[in-house]
């Protein structure tokens, strides 16, 4: 009598087994699924972790950009004063100043900072490489809104210049994996 307590009917024999299959393979799906979300997360930080340094690299070429066109301030107005913007590459695009475009030039001969071949023929390269930048002159000359050409000669005599050039730089920095940042921002210099 003892055998029969214990033992299991017919019907019930093989439930055990498949309760224990089903569960295991519950268990292995959760696994796999954990697994699979934790990849993903990890490809995710090292992707947002190239995008942030190719930044880093395109705001750090248009920093070299504007401290090369602004050689000096201007202690009195505090204004830019940028020997290098008076530079021949913004009259004449040659081989010698890669980096410098006159005035609208990529504007007319349709040049797409996004999609152009970022080379020494074409820009300045910082870092090996990773940061590159071009400086397109987009107004000479120009005087500011708000502004007159009254009072270009102060009290004393002295010229009181407001004009200023402008000028687009465009930067391009590049990180791990491929990742690209452009930027674009608009810098001017007194003009005179």
């Amino acid at each position: 009598m003892p055998d029969r307590l214990f033992s299991l009917p017919k019907r019930h024999a093989g439930f055990s087994l498949i309760t224990a299959v089903v569960i295991v393979l519950m268990v292995t799906i959760v696994g796999f699924a954990a697994m699979t979300a934790s990849r993903s997360q990890f490809f995710a930080a090292g992707s947002a972790q190239h995008q942030a340094t190719a930044l880093r690299e395109a705001e750090r070429a248009v920093a070299t950009a504007e401290s090369w066109l602004c050689t000096a301030i201007d202690p009195d107005t505090k204004q830019c004063i940028g020997t290098n913007g008076k530079n021949t590459g913004f009259t004449t695009r040659g081989a010698g100043t890669p980096a410098l475009y006159p005035k609208n030039f990529m504007t007319s001969n349709n040049l797409d900072p996004l999609t152009w071949t970022w080379s020494d023929t074409s820009s300045a390269s910082l870092n090996g490489g990773t940061a590159r930048y071009a400086v397109e002159q987009v107004a000479a000359q120009l005087l500011p809104l708000g502004e007159s050409q009254r009072g270009l000669i102060d009290e004393e005599g002295n010229t009181d210049c407001k004009v200023v050039n402008v000028y687009r730089i465009t930067a391009r920095g590049t990180g791990g994996s491929g990742a690209s940042r452009t930027l674009q921002t608009v810098f001017s210099v007194d003009g005179c």
